[in-house]
């Protein structure tokens, strides 16, 4: 994971904001993950080998709706997240562009013939300046989808040109991000126009927009979900700022600034869309890293202070599809995966061990609780009360449309994390399954230990650092000492060698809001053992707790046909 200081963070006002400033490289090419998130991210890749994934009319559908398929008004939306799943696994992993996916570059070929004059892609009739119906359906309504489709292809042609260094896809993502520049954000991002369709005037968005008391106040009152305004317009800041990253063009970072100031009027605390939400955040975090504008990073620990002590985070790590009107009834594969990648970020950008725990939590529970036996991510419907979720149902549909690609590309994200070197020094953030052509790690669970046994194929003469997780109790591996929040011991050992580290005390009790609980207090409880969240499985009603723990297992991938229950009355 390459991590860089940010930029004049307002120095003198945000002082107290502690940056992760090494400069480090992530293993990429040498590093594959073992045991059970191996086996997941195996099984979602070989999902992308059959239908309907494997036909390249029914990807490129909502580029030329040449076959009638859902969501196709969604232009780019499956198209762009194909390309950039794929182009990302090129750079990530070093597969070939010809041997990610048989469909790849037959679609990259396509893409540029397809666009429209005005740059964007999808339907070519649609009128930017027509009075926008932000209450229509996500079936029916193409204005705003448009706009969100847009800005995931928007990613997948930057991700493809840097897998590939065709120049064609550079020239159409220029023209994409021109798009935005001339035409969306001429309307989209301008106070006094917005007034004309949200109905609501402009001297209210300016102060919704202006004023951190009132920050959201306007946004609250539209309900956007998946085909608004909110939702779909304000993406398009993470493949803008992306698009800066390989142009330098600053008209891009630009466009998404003023596009980033504007949302601060609709950036409602409890959101009918957490899926775009996320994106969007995710977007200002890395313009604040272009920017040096502290405030986004402000603004995106605040929103997950707020997500986490008010229950909308549940036990396992994630988080439900809308959270407007309280916790919607189920998940979605594309929030979990940018809940991981909001953590990861907050991590390079402030040190803070909080969110790599929340990425440890997310991904050994909810992440694999959302993927289905096929290896696809969707929707999985989830239980909940005023005080959160407390249950799991039955997975209700499998979304080929968007989290099997989004959920697939978070192992992309992960992975960077898992360990990261810099010279001969290494630090391992997770006591994961994985190897690297440096170091191998094999996790073993025995009782009230984890033990995770390092291997060093060529030897090791360097710092190693190994994080302190928030589920242990104690942690210790040879002559080491502890210091910001890792176990660090400066090692010599020979080829082959291998060193292990016992983590123990991993099984305990938390409360609802994910904090340890105090022994016999009483409450609801949540079991935890290391890494996972126990769950008594074929029920969906809170249990007493029970008199053996040898009837509560993790919930794991391919579990959509049960129902598990992880919250319990002591």
């Amino acid at each position: 994971m390459k991590t860089k200081q940010m930029r004049s963070i307002n120095t003198l006002l945000f002082a107290s904001i502690i940056l992760w400033s090494c400069t480090t490289e992530a293993p990429k090419t040498d590093f594959r993950f073992a045991g059970e998130i191996g086996k997941a991210e195996t099984a979602a890749i070989a999902r992308f080998q059959k239908a309907p994934l494997d036909s390249l009319a029914w990807l490129r559908a909502d580029l030329t709706f040449e076959i009638e398929r859902s969501f196709a008004n969604y232009s780019g939306d499956i198209s762009g997240r194909f390309i950039e799943l794929m182009g990302s696994r090129c750079t990530e992993t070093g597969v070939s562009p010809t041997d990610v996916h048989p469909l790849y570059l037959q679609l990259l070929k396509d893409i540029p013939n397809l666009q429209c004059a005005d740059g964007h892609f999808g339907a070519s009739d649609i009128d930017w300046d027509i009075p926008i119906d932000i209450e229509a359906t996500a079936a029916v309504t193409y204005y705003l989808p448009a706009l969100w489709g847009n800005s995931r292809l928007l990613c997948g042609l930057v991700e493809s040109y840097k897998a590939t260094g065709d120049k064609t896809i550079l020239e159409s993502a220029r023209r994409l991000g021109d798009f935005y520049i001339n035409i969306a954000s001429k309307r989209l991002a301008v106070i006094s126009k917005l007034a004309e369709f949200t109905g609501i005037g402009a001297d209210e968005l300016t102060e919704s927009m202006n004023n951190p008391d009132k920050r959201g106040a306007a946004g609250a009152k539209l309900d956007t979900y998946a085909s608004g305004y909110s939702t779909c317009y304000f993406p398009a800041i993470e493949s803008l700022v992306k698009l800066y990253r390989i142009t330098k063009e600053k008209k891009y970072l630009e466009t998404a600034t003023r596009m980033a100031q504007v949302f601060a009027a609709f950036d409602v605390a409890t959101p009918a869309h957490t899926h775009g939400m996320l994106c969007t955040y995710y977007g200002m975090l890395l313009l604040g890293e272009e920017t040096g504008d502290g405030s986004f990073l402000l603004q995106a620990e605040k929103r997950w202070e707020f997500l986490t002590e008010n229950g909308f985070i549940d036990p396992l790590g994630g988080i439900s599809e809308g959270i407007l009107n309280g916790i919607s009834p189920r998940d979605e594969g594309c929030s979990e995966m940018d809940w991981l990648r909001v953590n990861l970020k907050l991590y390079e950008l402030t040190g803070k061990a909080r969110y790599l725990d929340m990425v440890d939590r997310l991904m050994h529970n909810h992440y694999l609780a959302n993927q289905w036996s096929t290896g696809g991510f969707g929707h999985r419907m989830i239980v909940s009360d005023s005080l959160g979720v407390y249950a799991l149902g039955k997975g209700a549909q499998e979304a080929t449309w968007c989290c099997v690609f989004h959920g697939t590309l978070g192992f992309l994200y992960y992975r960077q994390a898992v360990v990261v070197k810099a010279d001969k020094n290494l630090q391992i953030n997770f006591a994961e399954n994985f190897s690297t052509e440096q170091v191998v790690s094999e996790i073993t669970y025995s009782g009230n230990e984890v033990s995770q046994k390092l291997t060093f194929p060529a030897g090791f003469d360097g710092v190693l650092s190994i994080r302190i997780p928030e589920w242990a109790e104690n942690m210790s591996f040879k002559d080491a000492t502890a210091a910001d929040g890792y176990l660090k011991t400066q090692t010599v050992i020979g080829k082959n060698a291998t060193l292990t580290v016992i983590y123990s005390g991993i099984n305990y009790t938390e409360d609802r809001l994910l904090r340890k609980s105090a022994p016999g207090a009483s409450q609801q409880i949540v079991f935890r053992r290391g890494q996972y969240v126990l769950a008594k499985h074929g029920e969906i009603t809170i249990q007493p707790v029970p008199a053996s723990l040898n009837g509560l297992s993790p919930i794991g991938s391919g579990t959509e046909t049960q129902t598990a229950v992880f919250v319990f009355k002591e």
